[in-house]
């Protein structure tokens, strides 16, 4: 559950933030990045394909290639730290732009639960629940037909909210984050090799 909560408050806290930074530093650029949909779904079809793709192909296979494969390869030379943070920096690199520091966290954190329980099912269960709350923003979106209204303007007042809730929902995010590894830091330390996830 905090690795989850982590995952969304950091993803939307570092959105709103770089939100925020971009509409100051290039307005233009701001409002084409707030009002792109194209990856919303249009039909009933694309709705379940990409309710599928998001809620299950994406876990099962990010997790067996970020975790289960180049995780566990890079443990063997470079040890829990660093491969964690490879393999969780090339994950987060496949994400939205806003979502990336989000996302590198996240990997982090399930390298953190795969090393716990020696189980690939657990951190692919973890990015399950989490994607699937992705999908039912997704499904209402669609189903409610509230997309977004298109901003044409964007004031100092709304610039700040972007600021103030970002940086609030990052600090919230970074103390989980923290306890959690605080939390199982003894799964990051140790030290001897095991046939650790094969």
């Amino acid at each position: 559950i905090s690795l989850v909560a982590t995952q969304l408050l950091l993803s939307l806290g570092l959105s709103n933030l770089s939100t925020g930074i971009i509409a100051i530093i290039d307005k233009d650029k701001f409002l084409n990045m707030i009002n792109d949909t194209s990856m919303l779904p249009t039909n009933n079809v694309e709705l379940i394909l990409c309710f599928i793709s998001i809620v299950i192909l994406a876990p099962v296979l990010e997790e067996i290639t970020f975790r289960k494969v180049l995780f566990i390869r890079l443990s063997r030379k470079l040890g829990f730290v660093i491969s964690a943070v490879i393999s969780s920096l090339i994950f987060g690199i496949g994400h939205n732009s806003l979502g990336i520091l989000g996302a590198i966290a996240f990997g982090i954190g399930c390298c953190i639960l795969y090393r716990k329980y020696n189980n690939i099912a657990a951190s692919i269960t973890v990015h399950m629940v989490n994607n699937l709350i992705s999908g039912i923003v997704v499904i209402i979106v669609y189903f409610t037909n509230t997309l977004p209204v298109e901003t044409t303007i964007i004031t100092n007042s709304d610039i700040n909210m972007y600021l103030i809730t970002g940086s609030i929902g990052t600090i919230i995010a970074l103390i989980i984050f923290v306890r959690f590894i605080l939390k199982n830091k003894h799964f990051i330390s140790r030290k001897k090799r095991e046939k650790l996830l094969v």
